[in-house]
């Protein structure tokens, strides 16, 4: 067997810089092929996400798709140098000079190029894109693929970049027709999307999503048919357990191809390898849940634990507004419906929980553990803080001292001469939340 074949295909993005393996984005393809074949477009292509659903995933993609009618330039706007406009276009046309090189074109052309003199736009839009489009032919379109744009937004806020830099790209796709611009953008940007325009616009964007049960089939059994098969009901087991979150399955694929590696005779993952393997899925995949867990409100919080204890408490239930109503007034955070509805549409929003007739439910097992685990609800303790585990370690320390306080009061009570006192107290919830 190669080396090539035992190379783990479920790497995770952030442990690697080489693009992972993709699956269940045919309407986001079929999107892009749209767009590309549409010379008239006059705004950039805009994937939306939040992190870790795959944006960096889908970027490499595209830059590999093998189209002869396409020069696909893929630029890591998160990795380059944008503290000038100068600089910062000369990075986009060394970028683009590399992609064509590849192609195998001829580049005497652009060595004859003069370096820009005053005015680096005149040159990009009037010199270096022209010249390469001859180099290209008149029937290719050179493609760049803006990954992390957000951070071309947080240059022109920052003042690194001219606030007109949109209308600048805007104005080069609409003088130059071979050109084309996808761009990457997090979900944390889009309230800023405005001050994209009218390079960018929501009429022409598209909204990346956890997978399907059969697009995760597929992300766990393709890339490693020839080695071991992952039935559906295993693959819908890890679906259950990740909501379908690219990363988490990610995770799971990688764990189960290193099941295999250790046993080479398994040539059928069932559920008892996805339980088998969970334990370490689940320590991987904690500092994503902390991650989430960061990017909540405090409503968002409380809403989410709440569904949490009480799914853990019965299972069974039909969790709604009013059951999170009734059990959060148990607690020091009590919200009233309205809150807990727009948490819950913000919660669904971030596929972190799913709506139907049967009640509120949590889209990820794995997310359920944690939950139960890491944030339960304290008297006194500031749900809008999550516990580092400094604070969680002050927590248990506070918790102990008011056990020895109450410890001293009633041993202290039961030795005086005054009668015995009924201390009926209501059990309530804590709020340990992790950071």
């Amino acid at each position: 067997m190669t080396e090539e074949t035992l190379t783990n295909p479920y790497l995770p993005a952030r442990d690697t810089n080489v693009a992972t393996t993709l699956a269940g984005r045919k309407r986001a393809l079929a999107r892009l092929r749209q767009y590309l074949n549409d010379r008239a477009a006059d705004e950039a292509l805009l994937f939306l996400g939040r992190p870790h659903i795959g944006k960096t995933t889908l970027a490499r993609h595209i830059e590999k798709l093998p189209d002869e009618h396409f020069v696909n330039t893929y630029v890591s706007l998160a990795e380059m140098d944008i503290s000038g406009e100068e600089d910062w276009l000369l990075a986009l046309a060394q970028a683009a000079t590399e992609a064509v090189a590849r192609r195998g074109f001829t580049l005497s052309r652009l060595r004859e190029l003069q370096p820009p003199d005053g005015d680096a736009r005149a040159w990009f839009a009037g010199a270096f894109l022209p010249e390469l489009f001859v180099i290209i032919r008149a029937h290719r379109r050179l493609v760049y693929i803006f990954d992390d744009a957000h951070v071309l937004l947080r240059a022109v806020q920052r003042g690194d970049l001219p606030a007109d830099v949109f209308s600048y790209l805007h104005q080069l796709l609409l003088a130059q027709r071979q050109l084309a611009l996808v761009m990457m953008l997090d979900t944390e940007a889009e309230p800023d999307l405005l001050q994209m325009s009218p390079l960018v616009s929501l009429d022409n964007a598209h909204r990346l999503g956890n997978l399907s049960v059969e697009d995760a089939a597929s992300f766990l059994q393709d890339p490693v048919g020839a080695l071991y098969q992952v039935p559906e009901p295993t693959a819908a087991a890890i679906h259950r357990a990740t909501g379908g979150m690219p990363l988490l399955l990610q995770l799971f694929g990688s764990a189960l191809f290193w099941r295999w590696e250790d046993e080479p005779d398994i040539n059928v993952m069932t559920t008892d390898d996805v339980r088998a393997i969970t334990p370490q899925v689940y320590a991987r995949a904690d500092e994503i849940f902390e991650e989430i867990w960061q990017r909540l409100s405090q409503n968002e919080r409380l809403t989410l634990t709440a569904i949490s204890q009480l799914l853990y408490r019965d299972p069974l239930r039909a969790v709604d507004a009013g059951a999170i109503e009734a059990w959060l007034v148990q607690t020091d955070y009590p919200l009233d419906r309205t809150a807990i509805a727009a948490a819950v549409r913000s919660l669904e929003y971030e596929e972190l929980v799913s709506i139907s007739p049967s009640g509120i439910t949590l889209t990820m097992g794995l997310l359920q553990t944690w939950l139960l685990e890491n944030a339960a609800l304290n008297r006194g303790v500031d749900a809008s803080n999550a516990g580092t585990p400094q604070r969680r370690l002050q927590a248990l320390l506070l918790a102990l001292a008011a056990v020895i306080i109450a410890v001293i009061v009633l041993t202290a009570l039961s030795n005086s001469s005054r009668p015995p006192v009924d201390l009926d107290l209501a059990p309530t919830v804590t709020l340990v939340t992790a950071e």
